[in-house]
C-alpha cells in the first residue's frame, strides 16, 4: 500500500506539472496563433495529461475509499518501533480529533478563536476510530461504513479542509484555508505537528475516496514549512461585528451584501450554516453578525480581510 500511495502522489505532483505546463503554452498560442512550435508543444502536454489521468484513475482502485490513511516515519529514515508507532499513533489521534472537531464546530457556527470552543466541541461531532495494520504498516482512521451519514459528510469535510491547510504553500491560499477549518484548528494542528516533531516522528496522511486522492507528506521539509505557516494564524487579527446592506446574491461559499459604500462584500458562510439561515430576496436589508479577520503580510505590504459569518 505505501508502494500505491508513493505512486499515486508521484503522479499527483507530475499531473499539476503539466497542468502548468498547458497553462502556459496556451497563453502563449493566444499571444501568437500562428506559432507552429507551441502548438505542438502544447498538444504533447495534453495527451501527456490524458495519460497521467488515465494512470491515476487506475492507481487509486487499490485505495481504501472514503478512508484516512497514516504513515509514520523517523529522522534518520529508520522503521519505528512497536512502541514509538503506539506513542505517535497515540498523539496524533488525540489531536486530530480535537482538531477534526474543531474544525466542524467552526463550520456550524463561525465561532471567532479562543471563544471557549474546547468545552463544546465534543456536542457537535462524536467520532469513532479504527485502527488497521497490515505488512505495510497501514493505519485506517475513521473509515466509513457503507451508509452516508451526516457524520461522514462532516468527517470528509473537516479533513479535506485539514489537507488543503497543510498543503497551502501562498498567504492567500493560507487565509482562505483558515477561514474554512477556523484559527483554532489551525493552532491545534501546529501543536500536533511540534509533538510529533520533538520525538523526531512524521506523518504522513492519505486520504482517498472514489473520485479523488489527497495527500499531505510530513517529512522534515514540509513539517517545518506547515509549523511556520500555521503559526501565521496567530498573526491574524479578529473581531466581531455587524454588517448591514442590501441582499445581492450568494453562491456556494458564501452571501453577498451590498454594504454602505456601495461595494459588494462578501460574507463566507459554510454549508452548513446557510441551511440556518433565511433565504432573502434580491435587493433587501439585511444584517449580519460575522468575525472579521484581518492579516497584515509585512514581506508583501499586503493586507488581507474576510469576514465570516457567525451563527
Amino acid at each position: 500500500m505505501k508502494e500505491q500511495v508513493n505512486t499515486i502522489d508521484w503522479l499527483e505532483r507530475q499531473l499539476a506539472q503539466v497542468k502548468t505546463f498547458i497553462e502556459r503554452d496556451t497563453a502563449l498560442l493566444k499571444e501568437d496563433p500562428d506559432d507552429f512550435a507551441v502548438e505542438l508543444s502544447l498538444n504533447s502536454w495534453k495527451f501527456e495529461r490524458e495519460s497521467l489521468e488515465d494512470e491515476l484513475r487506475l492507481a487509486r482502485k487499490d485505495l481504501v475509499p472514503n478512508s484516512l490513511e497514516i504513515f509514520f516515519a523517523k529522522d534518520d529514515g529508520l522503521s519505528l518501533s512497536r512502541k514509538e508507532i503506539d506513542d505517535a499513533f497515540q498523539i496524533l489521534i488525540d489531536d486530530l480529533i480535537k482538531a477534526i472537531s474543531l474544525a466542524h464546530l467552526f463550520r456550524s457556527t463561525g465561532r471567532g478563536p479562543n471563544e471557549d470552543l474546547s468545552k463544546s466541541h465534543d456536542k457537535y461531532l462524536s467520532l469513532s476510530y479504527k485502527r488497521k495494520e497490515n505488512e505495510y504498516g497501514k493505519f485506517i482512521l475513521f473509515e466509513k461504513t457503507k451508509s452516508k451519514s451526516s457524520v461522514d459528510i462532516q468527517f470528509e469535510s473537516a479533513i479535506l479542509g485539514i489537507l488543503n491547510t497543510l498543503n497551502a504553500d501562498t498567504y492567500h491560499k493560507l487565509f482562505e484555508n483558515f477561514l474554512a477549518i477556523g484559527l483554532d484548528c489551525t493552532i491545534q494542528l501546529r501543536d500536533m505537528l511540534a509533538a510529533l516533531d520533538r520525538r523526531g516522528i512524521r506523518p504522513r496522511f492519505a486520504w482517498a475516496s472514489h473520485d479523488h486522492a489527497l495527500f499531505w507528506h510530513g517529512d522534515v521539509k514540509h513539517s517545518i514549512k506547515s509549523f511556520e505557516r500555521l503559526s501565521l494564524a496567530e498573526y491574524i487579527k479578529t473581531r466581531r461585528v455587524f454588517l448591514t446592506g442590501e441582499f445581492i446574491s450568494e453562491d456556494e461559499s458564501g452571501v453577498f451584501i451590498k454594504a454602505q459604500n456601495n461595494e459588494p462584500v462578501k460574507i463566507i458562510c459554510s454549508e452548513i450554516q446557510r441551511e440556518s439561515m433565511p433565504k432573502p430576496k434580491r435587493d433587501k436589508i439585511i444584517s449580519i453578525e460575522v468575525m472579521e479577520y484581518d492579516l497584515y503580510i509585512n514581506d508583501d505590504h499586503e493586507r488581507l480581510i474576510a469576514f465570516h459569518a457567525a451563527t
